[in-house]
């Protein structure tokens, strides 16, 4: 038994590490790519219009996601588009590899620890403590489980039913009875950890959604 606890600890740190050195080096790039980018252009607006025209030019998931957000964001002030800029935006630069590492950490440690780290996961990088919030102010947190909240999580279709559903709560809780840019805005720093009247927000993530959004806006997609 002694033998089988110390392998299972053995292979626990070995997971764990891998992982984590797997975490440190992409964000090391990212952060490399970003100044390295950033450096081409005299102003952040310029950077933000740019960026917003590339992640758009090479995104070909449109239609795999209008599809769900259309079926998932009935009955909301919160426009689809608005929600496919966030998608995009979220998983800008984030290869497969590195959305399976999130999902192989997160059932690693429930399989060797019986708990899920409260990491971002799918399509819409929503914590694992955001989504309970969620389903908690639904009332459906009962009879879920931290797996199962991951299971959905890692669901397309599920991830953006919990987006739109936050997007909703998150406009009932601010009384917001309408959607324009500064309610757009707030909505994005409470979306991404930011106190709604935070110093610090908006910020860039908010400027690039809103500004993808806007463009988004000019297109024609099927919503």
């Amino acid at each position: 038994m002694s033998y089988l606890q110390d392998l299972q600890k053995y292979f626990y740190r070995l997971i764990k590490h891998e992982v984590l050195l797997l975490i440190i080096g992409f964000l090391l790039l990212q952060i490399i790519m970003y100044f390295n980018n950033y450096s081409y252009y005299r102003t952040e607006q310029e950077f933000i219009n740019n960026l917003s025209k590339s992640i758009i030019d090479s995104n070909n998931s449109f239609n795999q996601y209008n599809k769900i957000i259309k079926k998932t964001n009935k009955n909301s002030l919160v426009p689809n588009k608005f929600i496919l800029s966030v998608i995009l935006v979220e998983n800008r630069e984030r290869p497969i590899i590195w959305q399976k590492s999130e999902e192989i950490l997160a059932k690693s440690s429930f399989i060797l620890t019986k708990k899920i780290p409260d990491m971002s996961f799918g399509v819409g990088q929503i914590k694992l403590s955001t989504a309970k919030s969620v389903l908690t102010k639904e009332k459906k947190i009962n009879s879920q489980t931290d797996i199962s909240i991951l299971n959905k999580l890692l669901s397309e279709e599920e991830n953006i039913k919990m987006m739109s559903n936050y997007f909703k709560q998150i406009m009932n809780e601010q009384k917001f009875s309408y959607f324009d840019r500064e309610k757009g805005l707030k909505i994005l720093c409470i979306y991404h950890g930011y106190e709604i009247n935070s110093l610090s927000c908006p910020g860039f993530y908010e400027k690039l959604v809103w500004n993808i959004y806007t463009i988004l806006n000019e297109k024609e997609l099927d919503f």
